[in-house]
């Protein structure tokens, strides 16, 4: 049995996987109205943004662009408008500026990596009825272009502007206990709305090219929603079935009636061999300056490991479980709407004052066995040749796993889809064996060595993957007595 620990700052990801990578600037700039707006401003009589599209040819001399833009929220919605820079993969965002001016008051300049490719237009703004005015420019800096070869370069971005709170957020892809046919969604949206899903089977097609009306291919799944009373917004859940196993898929999500829909994700569905990869996460907890580094490392992650099939999170995902932003900011859908994660809960992601109950599992929608989930949740999962648990170090008595959860898992690590995989996986926030700064808080770590290290063992676990102290370490195999084997 080997214990893995690999806790990821966004910061350390990012100075891992930069060096790899030339950042190349090509393509046009050029903005577009989201048809999707479009929609809502049919539907809501709301006057959105009209853009103007352009083309900048980036130099050492002349690296700038200005869009003016109006807008009037004529009915008073309480929503914001988000304006997203997007196809940025090929771009590393800290490069490329903007500052947006309303009203002739200039805001801050703020890079894109700072923005996390996100510039959100204020409520405050949306319930004015007049009309406001927008100046918005974007450029790279000398300096910057200067660290680029000498030659001309052209910068893509499109602006594709949101009505943020009408449209789903927080979108997550989660595996379920069928991986080969099956996949779990969950999102979130501000206004009570229905909960559908279309997806299609991805063959000879680009993602950005599909039609989802009128597609006779188009598979359609209605699920369930209710509202999350601490937070005050609605949670979504669906569950599709009967998908082919070792494909890719393209879906999106939303209320089909009002035609509003999320951005298309993606996901593969396991094929059920010996082999796969995934990339392993932890603790990016949703600083503004920490989760812009983290989402971008895991693009390029996904890069570098070139047919990931899903993301392990080893739990904190946010630093404040009752901050609705830091949920958002994480859960961005650039990242968790294109790829199955499999996730463990954090004691961050938990509020123990007791404010904020069940905020895993309506953020993650797993096939969880019968628990109480106020804290988190545990379950498991096969995928390949491999048999997961996941485990809840909230869900605690003495610094212990509790009696419930601790049946669960002997019996999960003698169920039979465990006695038939080649390889067992134990994913965990709080550490079974620690070399960080939890090692010095014995009653944070030692209860667990101490309650879990011959049950891991003695039912043949091959690799722990933990968190929740923020640094890299590597065991070598464990017996267990907890001596080296």
């Amino acid at each position: 049995m080997a214990f893995f620990k690999r806790n990821l700052t966004g910061r350390e990801i990012l100075l891992v996987l930069v060096s790899c990578f030339m950042v190349i600037f090509s393509g046009y700039l050029f903005i577009k109205q989201s048809s999707d707006v479009a929609i809502l401003k049919k539907r809501l009589n709301f006057s959105s943004l009209n853009f103007t599209s352009k083309t900048i040819k980036l130099n050492k001399k002349n690296s700038s662009i200005t869009y003016r833009f109006m807008i009037k929220n004529k009915n008073k919605l309480d929503a914001k408008y988000n304006i997203y820079f997007k196809n940025l993969d090929h771009i590393n965002p800290k490069y490329v500026k903007c500052r947006l001016e309303k009203n002739k008051v200039e805001s801050t300049f703020l890079s894109l990596e700072e923005l996390n490719n996100n510039l959100v237009i204020d409520s405050d703004t949306l319930l004015n009825d007049e009309n406001n005015e927008y100046i918005l420019k974007i450029w790279i800096n000398n300096s910057d272009l200067s660290k680029l070869e000498n030659k001309d370069y052209r910068l893509k971005l499109e602006l594709d502007g949101k009505l943020s709170n009408m449209y789903p957020y927080q979108v997550t892809v989660t595996m379920p206990e069928d991986a080969k046919t099956e996949r779990n969604f969950s999102w979130h949206t501000s206004y009570n709305s229905n909960t559908d899903i279309q997806l299609i089977k991805a063959i000879n097609m680009d993602k950005n090219n599909i039609i989802f009306s009128n597609n006779d291919n188009i598979v359609e799944f209605t699920g369930r929603q209710f509202k999350d009373d601490t937070l005050g917004d609605y949670v979504h859940q669906v569950k599709v079935k009967k998908l082919k196993p070792g494909n890719k898929y393209y879906y999106r999500v939303g209320d089909k009636n009002k035609g509003i829909w999320s951005d298309i994700g993606e996901f593969i569905t396991d094929d059920g061999d010996d082999k796969f990869k995934f990339i392993y996460i932890s603790d990016q907890q949703s600083y503004i300056n920490e989760i812009k580094n983290t989402t971008y490392a895991i693009r390029q992650a996904k890069k570098l490991i070139n047919g990931a099939e899903f993301i392990v999170n080893a739990g904190d995902l946010v630093n404040d479980t009752l901050d609705k932003e830091q949920w958002k900011r994480n859960l961005n859908f650039s990242v968790y709407g294109n790829i199955t994660t499999i996730n463990s809960v954090g004691n961050h992601d938990y509020n123990f004052g007791g404010e904020y109950r069940n905020s895993f599992v309506n953020n993650f929608y797993y096939d969880y066995p019968k628990q109480d989930t106020k804290s988190g949740a545990y379950y498991s999962i096969d995928y390949g040749n491999t048999h997961i648990t996941i485990l809840n170090t909230n869900d605690v008595f003495y610094s212990k796993l509790g009696n419930t959860q601790l049946e669960w898992l002997k019996k999960d690590l003698q169920s039979d889809a465990a006695k038939k995989s080649k390889y067992k996986i134990v994913l965990m926030h709080r550490g079974v064996y620690s070399t960080g700064p939890h090692y010095y808080y014995h009653q944070d770590i030692l209860p667990l060595t101490n309650q879990l290290t011959s049950i891991l063992a003695e039912n043949g676990v091959d690799l722990v993957l933990q968190g929740h102290d923020h640094v890299y370490s590597l065991t070598y195999p464990i017996d267990k007595y907890g001596n080296i084997d």
